[in-house]
């Protein structure tokens, strides 16, 4: 048993991506913990000797993090306003206000006034994503 037990089963799940929340049965209070499973423990060999869930599992690390991330930037908006809350998170993931529509049912086409750009600013990414990092020394 035990939380390194659980995190090990988690990582060799059919679904190992979407094991790496708080949620309950998840169990992973920081995102170094499925990291260190991976890493360090023996139930884990089968996944890199395969490396076919080695995919899955780096990007499922990667979109917890950002959302945690994304989740402490909003707890510490001015006084829990949620304009800030929105205005934040779309300045750190580079979201324009004009490519946000409202939300609509899933039948519904999106309008085409919404236009999603493939192009990004790599020198603002790399300041923002080091300034995490860098902070964190």
């Amino acid at each position: 048993g035990g939380v390194w037990s659980k995190l090990t089963e988690n990582l060799n799940s059919a679904n190992p991506g979407s094991h790496f929340t708080e949620a309950e049965g998840d169990d992973a209070d920081s995102i170094c913990q499925p990291l260190c499973t991976l890493c360090c423990l023996e139930g884990c060999d089968s996944i890199w000797e395969s490396r076919t869930s080695l995919p899955e599992i780096t990007l499922g690390m990667m979109a917890e993090a950002v959302s945690r991330s994304c989740r402490v930037l909003v707890k510490g908006a001015k006084g829990g306003e949620e304009e800030e809350m929105w205005r934040l998170i779309r300045r750190t993931l580079n979201i324009n206000e004009e490519s946000c529509a409202d939300v609509q049912p899933v039948e519904e086409p999106e309008p085409e006034t919404v236009l999603h750009s493939d192009e990004y600013d790599l020198s603002t990414a790399v300041r923002r994503s080091g300034g995490v990092f860098l902070k964190s020394l």
